[in-house]
């Protein structure tokens, strides 16, 4: 029988959205400044906006930015001549990516919106430090990025990155600058859907298999909500054997290496996290990505095939369906309790701790994360 997924959580955090057969007749009889005061208020969601450093192949330049496939305008722009303006207001910042045929720019707002800069086959800190000053001069109100997402493919070789960057005072002033600005860096740890699997448990450090559901589902989408307080569903079992391909500490120390280097002070501390999610997109040559409620559903049922149908089976003695951390009736138990989320958790800079220093790997390794519970951000699916 094909389990039910328990949704419930997205429905309450999203419980204010307005439903799409709803309307107001008399909205256009308000006063104009009480209507754009509505659509600003609806404007003002959180939003997680991805944008691809690309080698330029056309312009001359060395590289070109493209917006990633999930990304949407936003439908205030399409409404009226009054909305489009309040949006245009809203989203001050306007990056011009070269994948729009109409040439419309990426529209993002910085106090509201987290940029994750992917630099898609490129590793190396030299374009991203020439693009994050530049995107500053695309913003009407010079506000710049404030909350940025990066990932290992940035921190590659950041010891000879900044060797060189020393060499281009320039572009190390402006970049040191737009560094400063920040007041938000989430490293992401977004790894393939068998962390949820445990599927490398052949090969995984202090790994055993079970289907670690606790972990968030990071889909093709923009909208998010961060929950007021820590994950609220019963995750303590799963935290505590997290499996991650790559160390985090790498990304924390990486970017904190950037900082001194740069002879970064603040007035205020940094917010440096840890952004921890499977990656729903993954098995998008063979089935959709999760885009709704409907493709999360389907990708949470193929995720249940394949671990009972291929992890479980794949050992000269097959490993019962519940895994080897509970026995039928604990997991049976937690199943009803424990809700997949559609998003992803953030963590404290300090959660991962420093980097093994034994001798072994960074690669492959299941760690203890009980004694720090994330923060719980959860996606749209409306």
């Amino acid at each position: 029988m094909t389990p039910t997924y328990p949704t419930s959580l997205f429905e309450a955090h999203f419980s204010h959205a307005v439903p799409r057969d709803a309307g107001f007749p008399s909205f256009s009889k308000l006063p104009i400044e009480l209507r754009r005061l509505i659509w600003t208020k609806w404007l003002q969601q959180q939003r997680f906006i991805t944008i691809k450093i690309i080698p330029d192949t056309e312009s001359g330049d060395e590289y070109a930015i493209e917006a990633a496939r999930r990304y949407r305008h936003n439908k205030l722009l399409r409404v009226c001549r009054e909305a489009r303006t309040a949006a245009l207001e809203f989203f001050s910042l306007r990056i011009p990516c070269t994948n729009f045929d109409t040439l419309v720019p990426l529209y993002f707002n910085p106090e509201y919106d987290i940029l994750y800069i992917d630099q898609a086959n490129y590793d190396g800190l030299a374009w991203f430090a020439d693009l994050l000053p530049k995107l500053t001069t695309y913003d009407s109100r010079g506000v710049g990025v404030l909350n940025l997402a990066i990932d290992r493919h940035l921190l590659s070789d950041v010891s000879e990155d900044l060797k060189k960057l020393k060499k281009k005072k320039p572009t190390r002033k402006a970049f040191a600058e737009a560094v400063s600005n920040l007041q938000q860096v989430w490293c992401m740890v977004v790894e393939q859907p068998n962390i949820r699997a445990m599927a490398g448990a052949l090969d995984w450090l202090g790994a055993k298999v079970h289907h670690n559901r606790a972990v968030p589902v990071f889909p093709l989408l923009q909208t998010f909500g961060r929950l007021p307080d820590l994950d609220p569903r019963p995750i303590e079992m799963d935290l505590g054997h997290l499996a991650t391909f790559y160390h985090p500490q790498e990304l924390v120390d990486g970017w904190r290496q950037i900082e001194t280097d740069l002879g970064i002070s603040r007035k205020e501390p940094l917010d440096l996290r840890v952004l921890v999610a499977a990656d729903a997109t993954y098995w998008s040559d063979t089935q959709e990505p999760v885009v709704n409620r409907a493709t999360a559903q389907t990708f949470l049922e193929e995720e249940e095939r394949r671990f009972r149908e291929d992890i479980c089976t794949i050992f000269d003695e097959p490993v019962p369906y519940w895994g080897e951390y509970l026995d039928k009736q604990e997991w049976e138990g937690l199943r009803g309790r424990l809700q997949d989320a559609v998003g992803f958790w953030l963590f404290t800079a300090d959660a991962f701790d420093q980097l093994p220093d034994d001798g072994t790997t960074t690669l492959k390794r299941t760690r203890d994360l009980r004694m720090h519970p994330p923060e719980l951000c959860v996606f749209d699916l409306n």
